[in-house]
């Protein structure tokens, strides 16, 4: 009797949890929410609730690892639950690993057909794979039963960008942005269309929005760059692009965008250092030629150096006028340089 009475106390208190942890959860306390997640695990290791919220958790955090690890074993525990499903999908769909996502979403259909956030998820993924109508019309299934799904008015934004509409493309995003006026995905994606159809002031402030809302918006702080770049206001660019990198110093093209800005400042000794980061963008990476030789870090030299030809004709000009300094610090250098060139050299 007693062991049955603990038992049930032990279940209502697990119970009234699970329900303080969505609450915080979907207020956006997820450091609050985790404790509680994480305190029910210990209690009873195999809730389902628990251990897929707190994969979500973790998800929202950026750790696809650790939440593919709980929505995975949550279900294994059951699967009935199309939303665990759904969100398994989207960690799947975050790292690019489409086939197992588009899986995921479909045990997420079969259980609940019409789930709009699946579908949304769907048409994500049937963009990347630039299967556009067949995004389209997942985004259509979900608008025509919820006028105000503002994710759904999102994606077909995206897809309008992605076949050249963009004047679409924003009434697209304004439409989200009417229904939830602090969505930042519509307000920076509409703000990058704004940039392209010529409106560079509204582009300017739906990415000022944008980072009112969430002050360390990456994408924002970048796309913000290349607005006031266009605008030729480079000291405002670089600042920019500055910001974009304190919030991801790993991003390559935060660092790259941030050293072209800092060369055309004069700021050339930070600049150069920051444009080595060109080599980790994936279109530097694909043009990067491998050599059987290690690379030069400007130390001294008693070797042969090579000289490899990166740029266009015009910073080939330039940059040829220092090969003097630099043979003088070296017993033989190789250029390479465009064939237009050779008579130069």
């Amino acid at each position: 009797m007693l062991a049955a009475q603990r038992n049930h106390a032990e279940q209502k208190a697990i119970a009234r949890a699970l329900e303080t942890g969505v609450a915080l959860h979907q207020r956006g306390l997820i450091d609050d929410a985790e404790r509680l997640y994480a305190g029910i695990l210990k209690l009873a290791p195999k809730h389902f609730d628990a251990m897929h919220l707190l994969g979500v958790v973790h998800q929202q955090r950026g750790d696809s690892d650790k939440a593919l690890e709980l929505i995975g074993a949550a279900l294994e525990l059951s699967n009935a639950s199309a939303d665990a499903y759904n969100n398994h999908a989207g960690v799947l769909l975050q790292v690019k690993r489409y086939d197992e996502a588009l899986a995921s979403i479909d045990r997420a259909l079969a259980l609940v057909p019409d789930h709009p956030q699946a579908l949304v998820n769907r048409a994500a993924i049937r963009i990347e794979q630039r299967h556009f109508a067949d995004a389209l019309t997942d985004v259509k299934r979900v608008l025509d039963k919820d006028p105000n799904n503002f994710e759904a008015w999102t994606k077909r934004g995206n897809v309008l960008v992605a076949i050249g509409d963009p004047q679409q493309a924003i009434a697209s995003y304004s439409k989200a942005i009417a229904i939830n006026p602090n969505y930042t995905e519509a307000i920076n994606n509409r703000g990058c269309q704004l940039g392209e159809v010529g409106r560079p002031e509204e582009a300017l402030a739906d990415y000022d929005r944008v980072l009112e809302i969430n002050p360390k918006h990456f994408e924002s702080w970048l796309n913000r760059g290349h607005m006031l770049l266009e605008m030729h206001r480079e000291e405002d660019c670089l600042a920019s692009y500055r910001q974009a990198h304190a919030i991801a110093s790993h991003h390559p093209e935060a660092m790259y965008n941030q050293a072209l800005n800092e060369l055309r400042l004069g700021e050339f000794r930070s600049g150069w250092e920051h444009y080595e980061l060109r080599w980790f963008i994936n279109d530097y990476v694909r043009a990067q030629r491998k050599y059987p030789l290690p690379r030069w870090n400007g130390g001294p030299l008693d070797g042969p150096l090579l000289v490899s030809s990166e740029q266009g004709l015009g910073d080939q000009i330039l940059f040829g006028s220092m090969l003097p300094d630099l043979a003088a610090r070296v017993s033989q250098i190789t250029v390479e340089v465009d064939p237009r060139m050779v008579s130069l050299f």
